[in-house]
């Protein structure tokens, strides 16, 4: 099956830094998965749509859904990766930023599933 990715390589690449990073806890870790498989769902289902391409009414948003989330995941990151020290207050928002990213692919999932095949 061919996967077209959603996202730049640049968001796959802070993800395997946060998973190998010594800074971040085990929540980090399961947050940083959920959100794999969540892109990877979302991707998933988009690529196995064959000969129904999603409208573009439907495609821009989620466009912009994605990169949005992509970019406050990275940014994130970025605070706790540029940190010399622990920093709770940043490592707390990349649970955040990680939690609600997943949150959101699964749901704009969801919603377009619902929308496009019910």
């Amino acid at each position: 099956m061919k996967v077209v990715p959603m996202v730049e390589e640049s968001l796959y690449s802070t993800l395997a830094e946060i998973l190998t990073s010594k800074k971040v806890g085990i929540a980090h870790i399961r947050l940083t998965g959920e959100l794999l498989v969540a892109h990877a769902r979302l991707n998933e289902w988009i690529v196995d749509r064959g000969n129904k391409p999603i409208p573009m009414e439907h495609r821009l948003p989620l466009i912009d859904d994605v990169l949005a989330w992509e970019d406050r995941c990275m940014a994130a990151w970025a605070v706790v990766d540029s940190s010399e020290t622990i920093d709770r207050e940043a490592l707390d928002d990349l649970q955040t930023a990680l939690r609600e990213a997943a949150a959101a692919f699964r749901a704009r999932r969801d919603e377009l599933e619902a929308g496009m095949d019910g």
